[in-house]
């Protein structure tokens, strides 16, 4: 565990992994106290005030530690350690994510549409089914007396 020495800047790769935990943990509206315990479950010991030196760049933090906040965080260690470009856009991103969202959502609300009509259609045809299911059974039991008046008639013609 060592410290950072004041005024020397945290390395890239580092700080990019800093920001990212702080982005992500308060973009999922997780705790630093969360976080830690998550990372504690997974058989790390990384107390509240830890997670909160790592996030400000007060404290380095090994590969393993790494590792484990990635993981709490359910997020890929190379994409934590990446140049945060992506961040500095993120209005045009989440305008763009906005609007995915928007055309998933009219897209499922489509689904539903769709689905109800399909549900209604398969209402009407098990109406219908057994509808020709009543009528076939009253032909079969028409046959059966024809059949059967046939049989004395054929008899009587002997």
């Amino acid at each position: 565990m060592s410290t950072r020495h004041p005024g020397v800047p945290a390395p890239k790769a580092e700080a990019n992994f800093a920001l990212r935990m702080r982005l992500l943990r308060e973009a999922r509206g997780i705790s630093q106290a969360e976080i830690a315990a998550r990372v504690t479950r997974m058989g790390m010991a990384l107390p509240q005030q830890t997670i909160a030196r790592i996030e400000t760049g007060k404290r380095s933090l090994r590969l393993d530690e790494a590792t484990a906040i990635a993981r709490a965080l359910s997020v890929d260690l190379f994409d934590m350690l990446s140049d945060p470009v992506e961040v500095r856009d993120a209005r045009n991103q989440l305008k763009a994510a906005e609007a995915d969202l928007g055309s998933l959502r009219a897209a499922r609300l489509d689904a539903d549409v769709e689905l109800e009509k399909l549900d209604r259609a398969r209402a009407e045809l098990s109406v219908r089914v057994k509808q020709f299911q009543e009528e076939e059974a009253r032909m079969e039991a028409v046959t059966e007396y024809l059949r059967a008046a046939v049989a004395e008639l054929d008899k009587g013609d002997e």
